[in-house]
């Protein structure tokens, strides 16, 4: 599912070839950061400096229903999400901590990581709902076609929601998800109706 892409290929290229800072340097600017004492070029170094991160996470969460192209981008909005949040109200346990970088370290991983699993979540959830209307689908278009068989008439919605053990309500969204295929009718047959016109 991770045909690596032109943009996660550059992406990868870009982040590799970048300038990196030491970790004295790194923990000088965070300690200013979340001192709420940092510059824009400041808090944009320290988002440069965990793009690294982001690429690792996404090539370690790929293959589980969403490509590294769309886990790097919504990384990389956790990411400034992140960064933000630290220079605005950092928690107190990464502003007083004597190794602030392993703190924001974990911080940002955590952020990342969960904004990560919450999408590939999301996205197994979605295939999961569209895989069970497929199915419900298939069930009433089945029931219809039984139906039909058995009482030389299409069925009417209410014998097959009594037959499905399906709302009507919720046949009829079926009905409208398959596109109008299911045929339903009054659940009169033509005789009746002949017994009652003459």
């Amino acid at each position: 599912m991770d045909g690596q892409s032109v943009y996660t290929r550059n992406y990868r290229r870009n982040v590799k070839e970048a300038d990196k800072l030491t970790d004295e340097e790194l923990a000088d600017i965070l300690k200013r950061h979340v001192g709420r004492i940092g510059t824009r070029r400041e808090r944009d170094m320290i988002i440069s400096e965990y793009l690294t991160m982001i690429v690792n996470m996404a090539a370690r969460y790929a293959n589980r229903g969403v490509h590294s192209d769309e886990l790097i981008q919504e990384a990389n909005l956790m990411l400034v999400l992140a960064v933000d949040e630290l220079g605005e109200s950092a928690p107190d346990h990464i502003v007083n901590n004597n190794n602030i970088k392993t703190a924001v370290d974990m911080f940002i991983r955590d952020r990342i990581r969960q904004c990560m699993i919450d999408m590939i979540d999301r996205e197994n959830n979605d295939i999961s709902e569209f895989g069970a209307a497929i199915a419900k689908a298939g069930l009433v278009y089945e029931a219809a076609k039984q139906l039909a068989e058995d009482n030389g008439r299409v069925a009417s919605i209410s014998e097959l929601s009594e037959y499905t053990r399906i709302s009507m309500d919720e046949i009829e969204d079926i009905i409208k998800f398959a596109g109008n295929t299911i045929e339903t009718g009054d659940g009169k047959d033509l005789k009746g109706i002949n017994d009652e016109i003459s």
